[in-house]
């Protein structure tokens, strides 16, 4: 069935809609969500003022908990680290878990904002902070709204999203045995290229997989004026950041997506020593799994047959913070097209586009045994100021007050649609 064959669904089950779809709106909910949205902007730009690194988010979990249990979830804290899991029980019904991502970046804010990060060299550079404001939104909503719905919805915040990390741990820490098991999950990205007030959605591969790369390339270090008596590990090293781009140009199908690139170079301390080693950092990105075995084997291949070449000991390679492709589940995505055209009107829900950054959220799919989708609410400014930025930039700064208006609508009605009418098989 098409997205729009939904429409008439949607409608007959008396979805409480706002702004873009008034004939479906319902004033309960109109009010429910006037009422919550002063303090989740506030909740916000606390946030955003109070940034944590991966791995640190204890402020920042702390707050969500406190909130959500206000709200009068039952919330269980220290789940794989920083974790927060909220569960709101309403009767029989589908199980939904959404996920907000807490973790800022190791990024010197730019923005000049009057709630800029306080914090010295870490920022909300990704737009978490709106993920993680937006959960308190639509929990609220969710609460309030329960006479629509039936089933269990479970909130997590997740830590350490950034060093794809935070995932496997919650999930290391029991989250799929301690908590009620997901019909499906969702979650939403604040988009920096996408204008405020839109919505897009991708089926299928939406983010690639990960693999950071490190290779020690050893040599044999001396003088610089005799390097005759040496195994220079720098020419070494520079002969495989160069090669290794055949890996992709000669070895990888083109119609393949695939990316290899090395973001740092560490060797040596002066003019004229040649040093022993030289640590060389990258990151490979791609979609296919087969791709991505086949790139690695050749990372290694190629690191170790160099090596010989120049008579160097064999170096050693390690790859980390691995994490598959982001992949939509097709249905899951297709039934919320109609709830985010219904939400926001049609003409404002665009497809997305494939990138190459990665998601952790992947790994909620259970290597797809769990329907999961995510979709992407726009941030950007209609008006940019100077000087505005993208993710993972110092002048990252979004539309927060309506990116966040319209992620607690699509969220929660989601939800409740979801929860009406479930997916084929749960």
């Amino acid at each position: 069935m098409s997205p729009r064959a939904y429409l008439p669904l949607l409608a007959s089950a008396g979805l409480a809609l706002m702004a873009g779809s008034a004939s479906a709106a319902s004033p309960s909910a109109k009010t429910v969500y006037r009422e919550r949205a002063q303090t989740v902007e506030a909740f916000y730009r606390d946030l955003h003022a109070h940034p944590e690194l991966s791995g640190q988010e204890v402020q920042t979990a702390k707050k969500l908990a406190n909130e959500l249990r206000s709200l009068g979830y039952s919330v269980t804290e220290n789940v794989g680290g920083t974790g927060v899991v909220a569960v709101l029980t309403n009767g029989d019904g589908p199980v939904a878990w959404i996920r907000a991502d807490m973790d800022g970046l190791p990024v010197e804010e730019g923005t000049g904002l009057g709630y800029r990060s306080k914090i010295d060299g870490v920022m909300h550079a990704c737009g978490h902070d709106v993920h993680v404001a937006a959960m308190t939104g639509y929990a609220h909503a969710l609460r309030e709204l329960r006479e629509q719905w039936r089933g269990t919805v479970v909130l997590i915040g997740q830590p350490a999203e950034e060093t794809a990390a935070g995932a496997k741990a919650m999930i290391d820490d029991g989250l799929f045995r301690r908590f009620p098991k997901p019909d499906y999950v969702l979650a939403f990205h604040v988009k920096s290229s996408l204008t405020a007030g839109k919505v897009a959605y991708k089926e299928g591969y939406t983010h690639a997989s990960i693999d950071s790369v490190d290779i020690e390339v050893h040599g044999k270090g001396g003088h610089g004026a005799a390097p005759h008596r040496t195994v220079d590990p720098i020419i070494l090293a520079s002969k495989l950041v160069v090669s290794a781009q055949t890996l992709i140009s000669r070895t990888v199908d083109p119609m393949q997506p695939v990316v290899l690139s090395f973001g740092s170079v560490h060797g040596g301390t002066k003019h004229n020593i040649i040093p022993e080693s030289v640590h060389l950092q990258g990151t490979m990105r791609a979609y296919s799994p087969e791709v991505r075995k086949e790139v690695k084997l050749g990372i290694v291949r190629m690191a170790n047959g160099l090596a010989q070449a120049e008579g160097a000991p064999k170096p050693k390679v390690t790859f980390s913070e691995s994490t598959p492709a982001l992949f939509n589940d097709v249905g899951l995505t297709t039934r919320l097209v109609p709830i985010l055209e219904q939400t926001v009107g049609a003409k404002r829900v665009t497809q997305s586009t494939q990138a190459m950054y990665s998601e952790d959220f992947t790994r909620y799919s259970r290597s797809g045994k769990v329907p999961i989708a995510m979709f992407f609410v726009g941030g950007k400014p209609k008006r940019p100021p100077a000087g505005y930025g993208h993710h993972h930039s110092p002048g990252f700064a979004p539309d927060y007050k309506t990116a966040l208006d319209v992620a607690v609508r699509t969220m929660t009605n989601a939800v409740i649609e979801l929860q009406n009418r479930p997916l084929a098989g749960t």
